[in-house]
């Protein structure tokens, strides 16, 4: 239930920090002043996390060209 209500009235940040913060939780290890989330995760893996289309938008523009001549 608390995903449909970050998804209809949370922001896109909003959402990231949450997303972030439970990441931290469930897989995060202090160190120094913060946490370290040491965990594959691509952008296009997080903006699914947080139902961000344009996130996953941008994400495919940083692959490399494929078969450009």
């Amino acid at each position: 239930m608390r995903r449909l209500v970050d998804l209809t009235y949370a922001s896109t940040r909003q959402r990231l920090v949450r997303a972030l913060l439970e990441l931290g939780d469930e897989h995060g290890e202090a160190e120094g002043g913060g946490v370290r989330i040491d965990i594959p995760l691509s952008l296009r893996d997080l903006a699914e996390m947080i139902g961000g289309l344009l996130a996953r938008r941008r994400a495919e523009s940083f692959r490399p060209w494929h078969g450009a001549a």
